[in-house]
């Protein structure tokens, strides 16, 4: 077992379980709101209250008896695809580096660099990889925060690898080209995967509320513009269906009714075969678990 932790812009949430290649089985899970003034769009801005909130919430629900995954999530995580020549782990760490830095006019790189392999052959015959630069400041701020809490961090992962875990997971994910949508609060995430290869992601940040009527388009006019962008490409397959998460079965329909005329199918990302509930799972409250809003945390817990 192991506790998966991500801060959104307003809650931590957290997801104690287990990944096989099949299921994830859940023993406990939880959504708390996060303290005032601690935390910014997913940056701790105030470490002092963010390890009290973090004791806190081990103390509450032992998260500390676990090893913790932590996701983070924010626009200031710089992800792309890459195609690298077949060479060590360092040398393609400096490749990375050099991508990332060869624009920029910062003598003061405090970057950290990671990839993972995405598998199959690029145009050039070398390894697809996802390349990744984080500031360390907003990676440390976080080990200090947790460890100081007492949790027993072990990895940390980002938003857009969790997804892309996920679409090698979920059957519905890995056949033809789809986008899967992610609404996490105020914040979209649109992942156009082909045969469940990751392709491209974008993020947007919606202007409406959840509840706002407005939502609907401004969300449908985000995937009718990443269909038009993949028409665009060359060799692209064209898109045949999205695969929603994060927002209420009214919305969904909302969206195919109003993006009837893009032809594609619309969909909740259906986890119920893949999500196992232990006996007695369940949060403060009762609530009952909704995959979509828990989907970063899965994904970080799902095995490559």
């Amino acid at each position: 077992m192991s506790n998966s932790i991500y801060c959104s812009p307003t809650h931590l949430k957290f997801v104690v379980g287990d990944a096989d290649a099949r299921s994830v089985k859940i023993r406990k899970y939880g959504e708390l709101l996060l303290p005032a003034g601690g935390m910014i769009n997913g940056i701790i801005t105030d470490e002092g209250i963010m390890t009290r909130f973090f004791a806190q919430v081990n103390n509450e629900y032992a998260l500390g008896k676990e090893p913790t995954l932590l996701v983070i999530n924010n626009n200031n995580i710089q992800a792309k695809r890459l195609e690298v020549p077949p060479v060590s782990e360092d040398m393609a760490l400096e490749f990375i580096h050099r991508e990332y830095s060869q624009y920029s006019e910062d003598e003061n790189d405090n970057n950290i660099y990671d990839y993972t392999v995405l598998g199959g052959k690029g145009p050039s015959g070398g390894t697809q990889i996802l390349a990744v630069a984080v500031a360390r400041d907003l990676l440390d701020s976080y080990l200090r925060s947790l460890t100081s809490a007492g949790f027993d961090l072990k990895k940390i992962d980002i938003g857009l690898n969790c997804q892309i875990k996920l679409a090698k997971f979920m059957p519905q994910l890995q056949h033809g080209s789809i986008i899967l949508v992610l609404v996490d609060e105020r914040s979209l995430s649109l992942t156009l995967f082909e045969n469940g290869n990751y392709v491209v992601s974008n993020r947007h940040r919606l202007t409406h509320t959840p509840d706002a009527p407005e939502i609907t388009d401004e969300i449908g006019g985000n995937i009718s513009s990443m269909i038009q962008f993949n028409k665009t490409q060359k060799d692209s397959a064209a898109i045949t269906a999205a695969y929603i998460a994060g927002v209420t079965t009214a919305h969904i329909d909302a969206l195919r009714f109003s993006l009837t005329y893009l032809g594609i199918d619309i969909q909740p990302l259906d986890m119920s075969e893949q999500i196992k509930l232990h006996d007695g799972a369940g949060s403060e409250g009762g609530v009952n678990f909704d995959s979509g809003n828990y989907l970063l945390n899965l994904g970080n817990l799902v095995k490559k």
